[in-house]
């Protein structure tokens, strides 16, 4: 099942957020789900405004502690991120292009 919804129409994307089951905070898959709707969204001339939303009864706490407290304790929470920030944007480790 997708972690995050994504539906264009009108001139809106709406986006959702969509784990209930954890009150829709973020881990690893739902984070790179959404930079990729958001990238969509950003590239798409025919989208004026976006909706974000979450599924059940809450939008989104944050972090999902679960799985980011790990990554903190053993030191690969910023290894993590820059390689994430390399896959998907193609920065190096400055931030730089």
């Amino acid at each position: 099942m997708a972690k995050v919804l994504y539906e264009k129409r009108n001139r809106i994307g709406y986006i959702t957020l969509n784990r209930p089951d954890a009150l829709n905070a973020l881990d690893d898959e739902l984070n790179c789900e959404l930079w990729t709707v958001w990238d969509d969204f950003a590239r798409d001339e025919s989208l004026d405004v976006s909706i974000l939303t979450g599924a059940g009864r809450a939008f989104c706490p944050g972090a999902d502690l679960k799985t980011f407290i790990p990554k903190w304790e053993k030191g690969e929470y910023a290894r993590c991120a820059k390689e994430y920030s390399n896959r998907h944007w193609g920065w190096n480790h400055t931030g730089a292009a």
